[in-house]
């Protein structure tokens, strides 16, 4: 067997303390060089105890799936992706015109009932939201 193949003891053990000092998989990954997956492999077959992931909100609205996204709104998991205020919006209004964003007027990005949602000229949501302040 090719020695290269069988991960070494010692570099699964430092990705254990790494792990265990609260560190993702994806950090550790980055810091020896491998892949995600590989640092869960590893730890894995070493029988250590991984945490486990955290169940994404989720909403179905028309039929379609979304799951919160790293920026904090909640997108379709399928087809094109779209976020679930602008689906909204466009299912109990007309199309978002170019240049026209869907804004939620509490600031609660999760907040998408219809009467928290108008529509507003791209630059003026900038402007709102302190980009140009």
């Amino acid at each position: 067997m090719n020695k290269g193949c069988i991960p070494d003891i010692e570099t699964t053990e430092n990705m254990w303390n790494a792990y265990q000092q609260d560190k993702s998989c994806a950090e550790i990954a980055n810091e020896f060089g491998v892949t995600r997956q590989t640092v869960w492999k590893r730890l894995q077959r070493r029988n250590k105890s991984l945490r486990q992931l955290a169940k994404l909100e989720s909403v179905t609205f028309n039929g379609s799936l979304y799951t919160m996204r790293n920026n904090g709104y909640l997108g379709k998991t399928t087809e094109n992706r779209s976020y679930l205020h602008r689906d909204i919006w466009e299912f109990s209004f007309f199309k978002i015109p170019s240049g026209w964003d869907i804004h939620h007027v509490n600031e609660d990005k999760t907040d998408n009932r219809v009467e928290n949602l108008c529509l507003i000229h791209k630059s003026a949501h900038t402007y709102l939201h302190g980009q140009f302040k």
